[in-house]
């Protein structure tokens, strides 16, 4: 049986949804450890949501339950998709975050229709969850055949144009430090020699490091710093600063790494 279960929603906590969610799963099996991963994600961001459980999911023990509930504001299947991915277990709106949380991995996904009586998503978690929680050996088998026409989208990797490492902003934290998609095999990879990241759209005249350092506070307080973070994605801070403040960096701003 399933001992672990996280949830990740854009409920909030100012209202009852995810209390009722919590209720309706404890109520199905008492002993399960609910964890919170978030429920603050922003209404209808199924990018955020992605990256924040893809960045803790491996931190968890093997078959883990996963659960997320967070639709996109262009979502036209209200139904759900069961599946297991990296020995764990994924329950997701069928709205194509499970390639951004797979980045694109081979998944056997079985659909979980609502049905029509009921509401949405919420209403298709309190239903289903007491036979996945009550199952002995949780199988996605059990619950019909692999489909291959989910909803995909296609996840934003670094790329590598002539001495350039061409990346992203994927991601700001709540302490406002930048996290690109630009992970450290990637990196580690493609740079051999000396580098500049530059940290700005016009790139060359703008902010610029030329070092990585292992880890937040290797530098001095108010130096601009950067380092790999546990999920191994490159994250430009401020040391006791606000980066995306200071060097005016938004979501899907680039960050362009030179190979000198």
């Amino acid at each position: 049986m399933i001992d672990y279960l996280t949830l990740t929603t854009d409920y909030g906590l100012n209202d009852p949804y995810l209390a009722m969610l919590r209720g309706s799963i404890l109520s199905s099996r008492p002993v399960v450890r609910i964890i919170d991963v978030s429920h603050n994600i922003h209404k209808f961001n199924i990018r955020e949501a992605a990256y924040v459980l893809k960045s803790c999911y491996s931190f968890y023990p093997p078959d883990t339950l996963h659960v997320v509930d967070v639709s996109s504001s262009q979502t036209i299947s209200r139904d759900f998709l069961l599946f297991a991915f990296n020995k764990h277990f994924f329950l997701v709106p069928d709205n194509g975050i499970c390639s951004l949380l797979t980045e694109n991995g081979f998944i056997e996904a079985r659909r979980i229709v609502v049905p029509t009586d009921h509401k949405g998503g919420f209403d298709l978690l309190t239903a289903v969850m007491p036979r996945i929680l009550t199952e002995k050996v949780l199988d996605p088998a059990l619950f019909g055949p692999v489909i291959e026409d989910y909803a995909m989208f296609t996840p934003t990797f670094p790329s590598l144009q002539g001495n350039r490492i061409m990346g992203k902003v994927q991601y700001i934290d709540s302490y406002r430090n930048i996290i690109s998609n630009i992970d450290r095999a990637f990196f580690e990879q493609h740079v051999k020699r000396d580098y500049i990241i530059y940290l700005k759209k016009s790139h060359r005249g703008g902010d610029e490091i030329n070092r990585i350092l292992s880890h937040y506070s290797a530098d001095e307080p108010g130096e601009i710093v950067g380092f790999f973070g546990q999920n191994d994605y490159l994250q430009i801070a401020v040391h006791g600063g606000n980066a995306a403040e200071l060097l005016g960096l938004r979501i899907d701003d680039a960050i362009m790494i030179e190979i000198l």
